[in-house]
């Protein structure tokens, strides 16, 4: 993946190693992203219960108002 940033960079060595180094924070960045999202409801990212409890209830009132529970 990084491969395209090394072989075909800047004449300028400065800004070569800028990009090569931007793509791989951003690549390292993805997969901390994917790691720490694989199991959202623990962790330090978690999602808590009261978002899910309040769309159930909203269903809930949703149906009773057109009469189909």
């Amino acid at each position: 993946m990084l491969l395209p940033a090394i072989v075909c960079g800047s004449p300028v060595r400065k800004v070569h190693v800028t990009v090569a180094a931007v793509v791989g924070g951003l690549v390292g960045l993805v997969l901390f992203l994917v790691h720490q999202l694989d199991f959202p409801f623990s962790g330090g990212i978690a999602i808590g219960p009261e978002a899910f409890e309040q769309a159930l209830t909203r269903f809930t009132s949703i149906r009773t108002l057109e009469g189909i529970g």
